[in-house]
């Protein structure tokens, strides 16, 4: 009897950015043959109500340019800081 692989991945975020990463490793598992339970909670469910998809979209983020302010962003725990360039 061959065991069967499966996958479980959580989709928290209703925007593409942060949606598209568990899309794409579902789509890749159910491709190799795995088991796939994905489980939609928070703006996650977004994405699934009808027409929820098309209407995601992304993240909002100022130009650091024009205003010359530093920009802060996190994503998944991390953060980063951008700073303008002087030219």
């Amino acid at each position: 009897m061959t065991e069967v692989k499966k996958m479980a991945l959580v989709v928290h975020s209703g925007t593409l950015d942060l949606a598209y990463p568990p899309l794409m490793l579902a789509s890749a598992a159910g491709a190799s043959d795995m088991q796939v339970d994905m489980f939609f909670t928070f703006w996650g469910l977004d994405l699934i109500k009808k027409n929820g998809l098309k209407k995601a979209k992304l993240p909002a983020i100022s130009s650091s340019k024009t205003t010359g302010q530093r920009i802060s962003m996190a994503s998944g725990g991390c953060s980063t800081v951008i700073e303008p360039v002087n030219n």
